[in-house]
């Protein structure tokens, strides 16, 4: 059975990861696209796509928003970068 903290590597490296261009670097990670509500205020609520790449932190550890990369030949920009302190890291991108 896995350890998902200990092997990380082996949970990245299966058949849903893509690979990532970042800083030069080849990072492995799940790229998904979930819709989310979006509060505008009013009554009426609104649905919005935000991409997301979920990574090992040792990939992208030095990671800041307004960075890039790219994924599938798509170039993205970092709009945040959210450490969850177990090893794994969650970019919410940008297409551009």
């Amino acid at each position: 059975m896995l350890d998902p903290i200990a092997d990380l590597d082996q949970i990245f490296a299966n058949d849903f990861s893509v690979a990532a261009t970042y800083n030069g670097v080849t990072v492995r990670g799940i790229l998904d696209t979930p819709s989310r509500d979006i509060s505008t205020g009013g009554e009426v609520g609104v649905i919005g796509v935000v991409n997301t790449f979920t990574c090992q932190t040792s990939g992208v550890s030095s990671a800041i928003e307004g960075e890039t990369m790219t994924i599938s030949g798509v170039t993205y920009v970092l709009r945040e970068v959210l450490h969850d302190g177990t090893g794994v890291t969650e970019l919410v991108l940008e297409e551009q």
